[in-house]
């Protein structure tokens, strides 16, 4: 009797996601369910395979969906740095469209970081915003997500 394998389901924190398309191939290629979580407001047609969950708008609508639906083994994607925390201390495992993977080793310091800029933002000073994502990031997320994906499939 073949042992059942739970194959982890990939959320994605959809509304401004710059890497679907390398999310849908890595998802196809190793048969991982993947919803994509994003606003009314982004409603789109451009995507038919992919499984919507569309949430009212609301600045943490997206976030606090993916915290209902997301277990322990799960990968989420996403830049933001709450959410990030919040899906790890579930168990699941984090990524963000560089590539970057986001784990207890260095969630605080991206805490951290992210207090000091609102403070600063606060106190009116103006912080840098992300760069531009590069075709390098592209193949760091896609290395990465690959990484994970395959460790699910147990190759």
């Amino acid at each position: 009797m073949k042992e059942s394998v739970y194959r982890s389901k990939v959320y994605v924190d959809a509304d401004a996601c710059p890497v679907k398309e390398e999310i849908l191939e890595l998802c196809r290629e190793f048969e991982n369910e993947v919803y994509f979580v994003a606003s009314f407001r982004n409603m789109t047609d451009k995507y038919p395979q992919i499984q919507w969950i569309w949430v009212e708008p609301g600045r943490d609508s997206a976030d606090i969906s993916i915290m209902n639906h997301v277990k322990g083994l799960d990968i989420v994607i996403t830049d933001d740095i709450g959410l990030s925390a919040g899906c790890l201390g579930k168990g699941a495992r984090v990524i963000n469209s560089r590539g970057g993977i986001i784990d207890n080793n260095n969630i605080d310091i991206l805490l951290a970081t992210r207090h000091i800029s609102a403070v600063e933002r606060r106190s009116g000073n103006r912080t840098k915003g992300p760069k531009k994502l590069q075709k390098e990031d592209k193949i760091k997320f896609s290395m990465n997500l690959k990484k994970f994906l395959s460790k699910n499939a147990g190759v």
